[in-house]
């Protein structure tokens, strides 16, 4: 799972990787919050779940994978003596039994403060559960679905930021132009230029701060 593991003379700092281990649990629940909230919203409103949507959704989720699994590797350098490869394909397994032996594991192994909030990231529950044990590493603050867009404006990678500008323009979500304007204007790359630009294009002409019906 971890190369770097391999080269036993390595030498790693454990401050720099406890920290690096707790930025990307946080950023785990960050993406778990996100989209627990997107696909809520568009449970309770049909107009919502649009192509858009779901792909942003999608997108989310692989986005979650790929943090659980580089948190796992973090978790591999600072434990060398034990086998977190075999631990993250247990979690991964179709048997059940397999996965709660790996949770298991996790559980003696780990102290906290990680601790809770790893067992939270492969628990087996709801997205609100789940949050509800990050404790300290992630307080979720109350999102709707315009806020959760605009920050995944501000705060997501290129393809995050072009799917949600995509959304956007495809609600007509009008109150979000201001966002789609500074990211146009910022030092945005051509192809996410171009997407925010078509999404500002399909909204109504003359309209400001204002939701299409």
């Amino acid at each position: 799972m971890n190369r770097l593991a391999a080269f036993a003379d390595a030498g790693f700092d454990p401050a720099l990787l406890r920290r690096a281990a707790e930025a990307t649990a946080e950023s785990v629940f960050r993406l778990v919050h996100w989209r627990s909230v997107l696909d809520r919203a568009a449970a309770e409103r049909e107009d919502l779940a649009t192509p858009g949507h779901g792909l942003l959704v999608r997108m989310l989720r692989d986005k979650e994978a790929q943090a659980v699994e580089r948190l796992f590797r973090l978790l591999a350098l600072q434990y060398r003596g034990e086998d977190f490869k075999g631990i993250y394909r247990g979690l991964r397994a179709a048997d059940a039994r397999a996965r709660a032996s790996s949770r298991e594991l996790l559980e003696n192994l780990l102290p906290p403060p990680l601790r809770g909030p790893v067992l939270a990231i492969v628990e087996e529950a709801p997205d609100g559960a789940r949050l509800a044990r990050a404790g300290e590493l992630y307080l979720p603050a109350a999102l709707d679905y315009d806020e959760v867009l605009g920050l995944i404006l501000d705060r997501g990678g290129e393809s995050l930021r072009c799917v949600a500008a995509h959304h956007v323009g495809e609600l007509g979500r009008v109150a979000l132009r201001p966002r789609l304007e500074r990211l146009r204007d910022s030092e945005a790359s051509f192809f996410l230029a171009r997407v925010v630009e078509r999404a500002l294009a399909a909204f109504p002409p003359g309209l400001s701060g204002l939701a299409r019906a």
